[in-house]
């Protein structure tokens, strides 16, 4: 699981919701205590951590070939990425989308 980021996510998704989702029929049968809804919260972090890393794993592996940048242009892009969050803003500027002059 640790070598294939899809599944991880993936699986992460589906333990979180239905963890969330099995607590919430417990609060409709037993009474509701610290247990339960401990339980619930550590299901609506772990659901929300695998929506982060579900971001975080498309901002890292951004196709380049999706975009088409004008060689011809007079417009400079310069950016600094160290875990490739702006490389896909730099490269949806350097392709016309934004008119940022």
């Amino acid at each position: 699981m640790l070598k294939n980021k899809k599944i991880e996510i993936i699986l992460g998704t589906i333990f979180g919701f239905t963890l969330m989702l099995w607590i919430i029929i417990q609060f409709i049968i037993l009474p509701r205590n610290i247990l339960l809804i401990s339980f619930f919260i550590i299901g609506f972090i772990q659901l929300i951590t695998s929506y982060m890393t579900y971001v975080f794993y498309n901002q890292e592996n951004l196709n380049e070939n999706d975009y088409k940048i004008n060689k011809n242009s007079n417009t400079l892009v310069v950016y600094f990425s160290r875990m490739g969050y702006t490389k896909k803003i730099a490269y949806e500027i350097a392709n016309n989308k934004y008119d940022i002059l």
